[in-house]
């Protein structure tokens, strides 16, 4: 029991998330596409579990798409359409 407990009194480190990913432009498409063939899967469905699921997608996907930057010409007055 002693051996057990001396690994944490000598402040054993644990593991930590990783927070940088490197993905490419054509693994986020990718992902995004899953998502939103699963969240048309769940089309349609009411219980409590796909309810949540679907919202969770629908906010990843916001959030995937919020941190997208668009090209906009910086030369000239942008008019969009």
């Amino acid at each position: 029991m002693k051996q057990m407990n001396a690994g944490a009194e000598k402040g054993a480190a644990m593991a930590k998330a990783n927070t940088n990913f490197e993905l490419s432009v054509d693994d986020l498409d990718t992902i995004e596409a899953a998502l939103r063939a699963r969240k048309q899967a769940l089309h349609g469905e009411t219980c409590d579990t796909s309810v949540d699921e679907k919202r969770t997608i629908h906010d990843l996907l916001g959030r995937l798409h919020n941190q997208k930057v668009f090209y906009r010409p910086s030369g000239a007055p942008y008019v969009g359409g």
